[in-house]
C-alpha cells in the first residue's frame, strides 16, 4: 500500500508500469488491480480524469510576494553535455514570473 500512495493514483495500466520498473513479484498484476480497484482516489481520477471530486471548487492560491510560492521541474534525459548535464532543473517564481533554469547532472534524490 505504500507503494500505491509513493507512485499515484494515476489506474491501473499506469500503476503496472510504474511497479514493473523496479519490481516483480508473483500475480502482481492482480494484486495491482484490487488495490486500485479498492482505492477511492483512483476510482474518482478513473471516472472524472482528476483526483478532485466533482462538487469541490477550483480555488486561486493568493499569491502575496516574490518567492511566495515557486514551481520546481525537470527536464530531460537530454543528451549529456561536456560536464555531464543531462537535465534541467527550472523554477518559477509565481510572482514575479521570473525563471531560473540550470543544468543538473540528474534529477533524482
Amino acid at each position: 500500500m505504500d507503494l500505491h500512495i509513493e507512485i499515484g493514483h494515476f489506474g491501473e495500466r499506469c500503476k503496472l508500469v510504474e511497479v514493473n520498473k523496479c519490481y516483480y513479484w508473483h500475480n502482481q498484476t492482480n494484486e495491482v488491480k484490487v488495490v486500485v480497484c479498492s482505492c477511492k482516489q483512483c476510482q474518482l481520477v478513473k471516472r472524472t480524469g482528476s483526483i478532485r471530486s466533482e462538487i469541490e471548487e477550483l480555488r486561486n492560491i493568493p499569491i502575496l510576494d516574490q518567492f511566495y510560492q515557486v514551481a520546481l521541474n525537470t527536464n530531460g534525459n537530454l543528451p549529456k553535455t561536456n560536464s555531464g548535464n543531462k537535465y534541467i532543473l527550472v523554477a518559477v517564481d509565481h510572482y514575479s514570473k521570473w525563471v531560473e533554469a540550470k543544468a543538473i547532472a540528474n534529477h533524482g534524490v
